[in-house]
């Protein structure tokens, strides 16, 4: 029974009477299932990082979609927002079907693109704000939000995108410096936050101490107090401190560390300790009418607070230090068990079921495996030369990987040189007499042989009726034992796929040659 101070009166307690306070929300959506589970209202209050959520990333990745679509920047990173974009809840499309679409980059023939084509024709004259609103409509995603939960949650992060798209096309009304922004917040943590109140009246309320500042309830849980304080950073070798500085281990036939660090370590303690009383203070003045800490119920020898490494230790420290009031202090004995999710009802299932559960348990025998790659391994230092040699061979790669063989466009090929050799590439012999077979890029494989497990990646890989083709492409030298020793290995290994005929060959991007290998060494 608790007494009502406004209407003057007693009344039972509901769930909205109670309050479970933490220093951190590192295990609210716990919490959120096991009271789900025992069908315990739970109202969870906390500011939530934007980009934690499956939803951002999905508007992320479909925001560079559209751009790409728009710009015909079918780079690596469009595959992979494509990917994400295709296997989401928005789209569903199976693996097979995404896989089907990249190898042949068939980007204009597919579900995503007929659902997004408006968008994408009139993006140039959309604000950002309409189009996003206009990509939420395209997506039907009010509607399909229901399929990863988290309803209210995932609206508030939907509005707040919107938001943020007001805020920015005010300075910037560019989607593609949009989806920059987007992914700096994704990519280095921008601590951009929301919040994700819910506000279901009669329920249980969990929340941070730091967020509990300025409200009062008539029973509170004080849980997680066990966590240990936050020092790591008195641990690393390097320290800052205002006063000193840069502070350096010593190095002297080994590595030691200095007096200032550990007069620095102790006044950080101290502060840190300081800090967390004041937190501990504002958590305990929470509570109209009772106090309830979820602690373990043992002994722990604590003295001083500069002792404390956790809240629990200032409870452990009041407790050495007041006997006299021990008596007065009501200590409940849980018998809990860590399957914190098994309840009663599961128990009466059990219970009602008299047949014996079968359990067979599967064993597995380990075993070492080598892996190998066909590639030729570099071990030698790189000059300058040679690096800008290796990521003009990357770009290429690249390039020759995302576009169109069939019907091939350049303008996306900024560099002039890289886009002169893959137009001359393309229009070869070789690739036009061969570009409506059936044709796959960056032909991936691993397979295992005598307890070693090879890995290969196929540049371009041309199935026709009567036979397979394999080249790969280097940047210059063609003559070169390791090159050969590699298409042998892929050439082995599609062998087990097929009884066709292979061809290998090698194609040059600088002398533009290619060249098809007559002679089989052997695998090394």
């Amino acid at each position: 029974m608790l007494y009502d101070k406004d209407e003057n009166c007693v009344h039972k307690a509901t769930y909205k009477d109670f309050v479970i306070l933490m220093d951190r929300s590192t295990n609210f959506n716990l919490y959120k299932q096991v009271f789900n589970e025992k069908n315990i209202p739970l109202n969870i209050q906390k500011d939530e990082k934007l980009n934690d959520s499956t939803i951002f990333v999905t508007i992320t990745n479909l925001i560079n979609v559209i751009n790409s679509y728009y710009t015909k920047n079918f780079a690596k990173i469009f595959e992979y927002s494509f990917t994400s974009v295709a296997r989401s809840f928005l789209f569903e499309l199976s693996d097979q079907t995404i896989y089907e679409i990249i190898t042949t980059c068939n980007w204009y023939q597919n579900k995503i693109y007929e659902q997004l084509k408006e968008n994408i024709q009139s993006l140039s004259i959309k604000t950002l704000p309409e189009m996003i609103e206009e990509l939420y409509t395209a997506t039907n995603i009010y509607e399909k939000i229901i399929k990863i939960g988290n309803i209210k949650e995932n609206m508030i992060i939907l509005n707040h995108i919107k938001e943020l798209a007001k805020e920015y096309g005010e300075s910037a009304n560019d989607s593609l410096s949009f989806y920059d922004f987007l992914n700096r917040i994704q990519k280095d943590d921008m601590p951009i936050r929301f919040s994700t109140e819910e506000t279901d009246e009669n329920s249980v309320t969990i929340m941070t101490i730091h967020k509990s500042k300025g409200l009062e309830y008539p029973i509170c849980y004080f849980s997680g107090l066990s966590k240990k304080f936050n020092i790591r950073d008195v641990k690393e070798r390097f320290l800052y401190d205002s006063t000193y500085g840069f502070l350096t281990p010593l190095k002297e036939e080994g590595i030691y560390t200095c007096f200032l660090k550990e007069l620095i370590k102790q006044n950080y303690i101290k502060e840190e300790i300081s800090e967390k009383i004041r937190l501990f203070y504002v958590a305990v003045t929470r509570a109209k009418e009772k106090m309830i800490f979820v602690l373990p119920n043992k002994e722990k020898e604590i003295n001083t607070k500069i002792e404390c490494r956790s809240l629990g230790d200032f409870l452990y420290m009041i407790w050495n230090h007041l006997k006299d009031f021990q008596t007065h202090i009501n200590l409940d004995e849980l018998n809990l068990t860590k399957d914190y999710l098994f309840d009663a009802r599961k128990l009466e299932i059990e219970a009602s079921n008299t047949q014996p559960i079968k359990v067979e348990e599967l064993h597995f025998e380990s075993k070492e495996e080598e892996q190998l790659k066909f590639s030729k391994n570099n071990i030698e230092l790189n000059t300058k030369e040679d690096y800008q040699n290796i990521q003009l061979g990357l770009k290429m790669h690249e390039y020759l990987e995302c576009i169109d063989f069939q019907n091939p466009k350049y303008e996306f090929i900024e560099n002039k040189f890289l886009r002169k050799k893959i137009q001359n590439f393309i229009e070869s012999d070789f690739i036009q007499e061969n570009k409506n077979h059936k044709i796959q890029k960056e032909y991936e494989f691993i397979y295992e042989e005598k307890q070693k497990e090879y890995h290969g990646i196929i540049d371009l890989l041309i199935e026709t009726p009567t036979k397979i083709m394999i080249l790969d492409y280097k940047l210059n030298h063609l003559v070169d034992q390791s090159y050969l020793n590699q298409l042998s290995g892929y050439k082995t290994y599609i062998e087990t796929k097929t009884n066709k005929p292979i061809s290998l060959y090698l194609y040059s991007i600088l002398s533009e040659e290619i060249i098809e290998l007559e002679k089989e060494p052997s695998m090394v």
